[in-house]
């Protein structure tokens, strides 16, 4: 014998089923977020050898720099008291072959010299020089460069917390509705 579903059944079915997605969609949400960095600007370029190409950075709070090398060698300077920081004027550097990385303490005066050094050996180095950031803080960045084209757009970044208040209000208005 066929057992007969009543509209009512199906409704409260659907409304649990309702709220089980949307609690997953929230939970993933929450994981993706709580990721520490992320890459808030990322910037490709050239230097020649021996050469170097400058950054400024203004952002405030913990940075993380890194460079990838593509071709070549790329180092990374950087100096608090020089916009052009070099291999015998910086606060901070990283001179491995292949991936270097600098942290940048929240209380290191800004802005900040960045320079991209090409090591002697190579004619020519490619890089991708990426600023990461803690999600969780709230400032934007500011950071211009020689290999940048174009104008200086203000970086958008959406708070956790105005992602949770919305998903809590998509929960609540399917629920009523």
């Amino acid at each position: 014998m066929m057992k007969i579903l009543s509209p009512r059944f199906l409704w409260s079915r659907m409304t649990w089923l309702k709220i089980v997605l949307y609690a997953v969609t929230f939970l993933a949400t929450l994981v993706l977020a709580s990721k520490k960095d992320y890459v808030l600007q990322s910037f490709s370029g050239n230097v020649g050898a021996g050469n170097y190409t400058y950054y400024q950075m203004y952002r405030e709070g913990e940075v993380t720099l890194l460079v990838e090398t593509l071709e070549g060698d790329a180092d990374i300077y950087v100096s608090s008291s020089s916009l052009s920081p070099d291999f015998d004027n910086y606060d901070m550097n990283s001179v491995t072959c292949g991936e270097d990385k600098v942290e940048i303490p929240s209380d290191m005066k800004r802005p900040i010299g960045i320079g991209i050094y090409g090591h002697p050996r190579h004619e020519s180095t490619r890089y991708r020089f990426s600023v990461l950031v803690d999600y969780f803080s709230g400032s934007e960045a500011y950071v211009h460069g020689g290999n940048r084209e174009g104008n200086d757009e203000d970086v958008e970044e959406e708070s956790i917390l105005w992602t949770i208040f919305v998903s809590i209000l998509k929960i609540l208005l399917d629920i009523l509705v």
